[in-house]
């Protein structure tokens, strides 16, 4: 495997609104960087065309990285469409509230006696921005009311218009290219320079032309030609002539328990059937076995790697590749009287090859470019492949095949690799760990002392870092980032450790621990004996399969037979507990035995333990895990105690559910920018629904348990029904960027919410908690027509903590009525741990000393610079405003901490081009925390370490 350097191409974000008004209006759009393409395959390839420009931008250097750089590039925007483009007299009042805004800015300046550097430097700016947008507002004010370009757009019309239109920035004209690799469920998509796409996309299409207006399988051609430009860690050269390609093989079999099956009613509506097994007719699954995997030679690619799996991209292929000793496998198996050298074995089009030469063994389900092979027939059908006899469709499945390997690239990219988790509760705790997440914890059947029993290691845990300060040291040592302070307090631990009885270390830790108990409430419980496993489905069956040596007729596992796994994370004969995220139902716990194999140990000696061999024949392996594959897929497994005492306790309790929602005929679109704008739209609804559903099922499945405790089992029962609806509905929503589904998600999705509603007004009538007022009012209500404007959502306690945006104000419904959503507590996992965790200390009682005790009492006051402590102190509210803000923006991890590393960096520099002594420093700490009145900036310290440590650290003794 070949290292990359892995640097992506920064470049513009904007919103789509902007994209339109600025090409279509004139209005002006910043140039804002933080869009990322990532180190890929088509970079690498847009690297090779002249045309193409990105420029290096030098950053400052670290001790750790002392060269610094990133690529920049203007020729490729990503655009988002989360906001609507505004109507001509919306967009008066916009101008005239944001000049009416700037005003107010400025005069709180000038009615200043004195200002300083900054403030001086902000007046001007504000100026020059009150002085363009009242010119701009005047221009904006002689626009015909009439004009068309200037009437409301919806999100939707404006991806209908850019995909046909595109627009004009800088002069350059840029066009509609392909999704965003990593954010095409929120509906983002690239844009490129007008005259780059027509080579970028022959490349990426393999030459592939489609007819206009012609119907296809649009949404897998957006889905696909889209692989190459996955982010990468690395490439590896791969001789397509090295690859065996086989049929994929499908296990059918009869249910041997009552199963759930979830269909289209007559009336278009989802319901639940419940099917048992019979004599005649049983209900049949079928699962494909070996769905996105493909073995890779040990020796080849794995040997002297800490590492034995690849997920593997190139055109339109994209594979889950595990470490497989197939040479060695290759010899075993040569038939008698055959000399390995000179034996053959067949590829599923008959094209022979040398057994000597395989080394890579895949099938069709990895290769998405054969689902475009009737563009090799006469007549490039896409609808009437399908009638043709299956000797012309195979024809043409090799023709795209042999093009495949003709026009692929021989490098293909690695996204990524297993990796053993990061997860302790200390530094030298061996066994694996791993948190459990809201939906996991809130599907077992546990009740309080049940609860207590799983939370344990984590209440020890709390205990130890609320009473051992070198264990609360050691996590902020762990857990230290950009993005928070824990670096100073370390530090001034370590100088002295009489600094954690300060008043400024107990409130730090008091304020740390509690959001660490926030963390806990979201269901984050560590647990050992539990880590992320990356399956892998029947490699022995897939190797016989690939020479000729397995039936397909009788369909019967070779290895592990049953519920049986091999892994060498856990001891074999130990009992597993597995879950696939997103996690629903009860159901959805896949209960297996980890199994030794005396084949597998021999073919796959070396794999890793964050591989999971599983068993895909005559189970439902796939559909407990909500319908998942073999490209990658992982399940978190555990042999904690605590947590298979749960699982065991509710086995059999509840049925599996098996989807049997059916996909839509895939030629629904046509090839045209409109249609595509249709088909993406639809997929940025699914971004949005992933997480509402997940929360719908969490708060159904909450109810369940409720009423079952309660006694009362039949509305328990009929909740249930809608919980089995939501396992069917998330499995079509995570699917939604490659396939579409018979079935109206977002009318099923507020029918299960009203459903849901009618058993919450009823949980009301008999109080949850008697503490608690479950209606609870907005202001001051007097009479009673006011009080029927007010509705109050009850949900679980634990909700609090788990939902994305949660409503602190009251909203209006679409009756305009106020709506409070109120927090109780429901008999349900997660919110007896909410109590658990509310029974836990936060501080423990120690003396305290004044901070300036571990001050150094001969740095002098009267010496700090009076004329540069203002604009430290206005620095350190710069710095604590933007890190507020960025918090509450509720980011993805990676997009926060890259912001808040961008931005340290920014105030770092800043702070370094000053010359600051020690006893302004001084100064500024004794003022904020030995002050009362003075607003503390533990991050404005924090910066200060770093930019000044030896001026720093003579502050304190």
């Amino acid at each position: 495997m070949e290292q990359t350097e892995n640097k992506g191409i920064h470049i513009r974000t904007i919103q789509a609104s902007k994209a339109f008004e600025h090409s279509e209006r004139g209005e002006y759009v910043k140039a804002d960087y933080t869009g990322m393409m990532p180190y890929s395959l088509l970079s690498m390839k847009l690297d090779t065309i002249r045309e193409f420009k990105k420029r290096t931008v030098i950053l400052e250097g670290t001790k750790k990285n002392p060269i610094n750089y990133k690529y920049l590039s203007d020729d490729i925007i990503n655009v988002k469409f989360d906001n609507k483009s505004l109507s001509l007299e919306d967009t008066k009042e916009k101008f005239k509230k944001d000049i009416e805004n700037l005003k107010k800015s400025i005069t709180k300046l000038k009615i200043k006696e004195k200002l300083d550097d900054e403030e001086v430097k902000l007046l001007k700016r504000l100026l020059s921005i009150l002085e363009r947008k009242e010119e701009r507002l005047a221009e904006i004010n002689g626009v015909p009311t009439d004009n068309e370009e200037w009437k409301e757009m919806s999100t939707g019309a404006l991806r209908t218009y850019l995909y046909e239109e595109g627009f004009k920035l800088d002069g350059i004209e840029f066009v509609q290219f392909a999704r965003s690799s990593s954010k095409s469920r929120k509906g983002e998509v690239l844009f490129i320079k007008e005259t780059l796409l027509e080579p970028i996309q022959k490349w990426t299409r393999l030459g592939f032309e489609f007819e206009e207006d012609a119907p296809l399988d649009l949404v897998s051609l957006r889905a696909y030609e889209s692989l190459i430009s996955s982010g990468i860690q690395s490439t590896v050269n791969i001789d397509v002539n090295s690859i065996l390609l086989v049929e994929d093989l499908q296990s059918t079999f009869e249910i041997k328990n009552p199963i759930k099956v979830i269909r289209k009613g007559a009336d278009g509506k989802l319901k639940v059937d419940i099917e048992k097994p019979k004599e005649k007719d049983t209900f049949t699954i079928t699962n494909d076995i070996f769905d996105g995997e493909s073995l890779m030679d040990y020796k080849t690619f794995f040997e002297g790697k800490d590492y034995s799996f690849m997920l593997l991209r190139n055109h339109m292929f994209k594979s889950a590749g595990f470490s497989f000793d197939i040479q060695q496998f290759m010899r075993d198996n040569c038939p008698e009287g055959i000399e390995f050298e000179k034996w053959k074995v067949k590829d599923m089009y008959g094209k022979s090859i040398l057994a000597k030469d395989v080394r890579i063994i895949t099938t069709p389900n990895s290769c998405k470019f054969i689902k475009f092979a009737y563009l090799m027939t006469e007549n490039k059908s896409y609808t009437g492949f399908k009638k043709l006899p299956l000797k012309e469709q195979k024809k043409a499945e090799k023709a795209i095949y042999n093009i495949w390997k003709k026009k692929a690239s021989k490098i293909f990219g690695v996204c990524k690799y297993e990796k053993e988790s990061i997860h302790t509760f200390d530094n030298d705790f061996e066994d694996s760990v791993h948190r459990l997440s809201y939906q996991i914890v809130n599907t077992l059947i546990a009740d309080e002392n049940g609860m207590k029993e799983l939370a344990q290691e984590e209440v020890d845990y709390i205990a130890k870092l609320n009473t051992d300060n070198e264990a609360f040291i050691a996590y902020l040592e762990r857990t230290s980032n950009d993005n928070n302070s824990n670096n100073l307090y370390v530090e001034l631990y370590r100088h002295n450790e009489e600094f954690q009885n300060t008043n400024m270390f107990k409130d730090f830790k008091y304020t740390t621990l509690n959001s660490y108990k926030k963390k806990i409430k979201r269901g984050s419980i560590h647990i050992s004996g539990a880590d992320y496993s990356i399956m892998c489905s029947n490699p022995m069956e897939l190797a016989k399969w690939s020479i000729g040596q397995f039936d397909n007729k009788n369909v019967e596992a070779i290895a592990l037979k049953g519920d049986r796994v091999y892994t060498k994370l856990f001891p074999f004969g130990d009992e597993i507990s597995a879950f696939r995220n997103p996690h629903t139902s009860t159901s959805s716990i896949y209960s297996c035995t980890n199994t030794y194999n005396n084949l597998i140990y021999k073919y796959m000696e070396n794999i890793s333990k964050n591989l999971i061999i599983v068993n895909a024949i005559g189970t439902t392996l796939q559909e407990q895990c909500g319908g998942a594959d073999f490209d990658s897929d992982s399940l978190l497994i555990s042999n904690n105690k605590a947590l298979l005492q749960l699982t065991n306790d509710s086995e059999g309790m509840y049925s599996t559910v098996v989807s049997g929602i059916t996909q839509k005929q895939a030629n629904s679109y046509t090839y045209s920018p409109k249609a595509m704008a249709r088909a993406d739209e639809k997929i940025s609804i699914s971004g949005r629904l992933i997480g509402e559903v997940a929360n719908l099922g969490q708060l159904a499945f909450s109810i369940h348990q409720h009423l079952k405790i309660e006694g009362k089992v039949k509305k328990a029962n009929k909740v249930l029904a809608q919980v089995d609806k939501i396992c069917s509905l998330q499995t079509c929503v995570i699917d939604m960027a490659k396939k579409e589904f018979d079935v109206k998600i977002q009318s099923e999705i507020s029918s299960i919410r009203n459903e849901l509603n009618k058993y919450i007004q009823e949980l009301k009538k008999f109080k949850l908690n008697k503490n608690v007022i479950h209606i609870k009012y907005i202001g001051k209500i007097s009479t009673k027509s006011k009080l029927r404007q007010v509705i109050s959502i009850t949900k679980p306690k634990f909700f609090e903590y788990v939902e994305a945006k949660k409503i602190t104000k009251e909203r209006k419904s679409k009756r305009n009525r106020k709506v409070k959503v109120v927090y109780d507590y429901f008999n349900t996992p997660m919110d007896y741990l909410q109590k658990i965790i509310d029974d836990t200390k936060s501080t423990t009682s120690t003396r305290t000393i004044e901070l300036k005790k571990i001050m150094n009492p001969e740095i002098k006051r009267s010496e700090a610079n009076r004329n540069q402590l203002p604009e430290l102190k206005a620095l350190a509210k710069e710095v604590d405003s933007y890190f507020i803000e960025l918090n509450l923006k509720n980011l993805e991890k990676d997009e926060l901490m890259s912001n808040a590393s961008k931005a340290t960096a920014k105030f770092k520099k800043k702070l370094s081009k000053l010359k600051i002594n020690a006893e302004t420093i001084y100064v500024l700490i004794d003022d904020m925390y030995n002050n009362k009145k003075t607003e503390k900036s533990s991050k404005m310290v924090n910066l200060l370490l770093y930019t000044h440590r030896d001026e720093f650290c003579k502050v304190f003794l």
